[in-house]
């Protein structure tokens, strides 16, 4: 899961679960960092993850599979001396 995914949160929900899930931050202590309440932490981190899940779920169903479509070639082939 990208960056991307975790700008299109709000910032409540962003907080929420990366104070949580990345940082490994307590409900108690995060309601202090965002001075808030409980509740409104728990309301938040589940509606963030809520949405990361559908957000991931969409993402995976634009992306291209693998090798769908050619891979683009960074340089020329090299040519040697006296080969053709």
């Amino acid at each position: 899961m990208g960056l991307a995914l975790f700008m299109k949160l709000t910032p409540a929900q962003r907080g929420a679960v990366i104070l949580m899930d990345v940082l490994g931050h307590s409900l108690v202590e995060i309601a202090e960092i965002l001075d808030t309440s409980v509740p409104a932490i728990k309301g938040a981190f589940n509606r963030g993850r809520a949405s990361l899940r559908k957000l991931g779920r969409r993402e995976r169903v634009a992306a291209r599979p693998f090798g769908s479509r050619p891979a683009r070639k960074l340089c020329p082939p090299l040519r040697r001396p006296g080969l053709r």
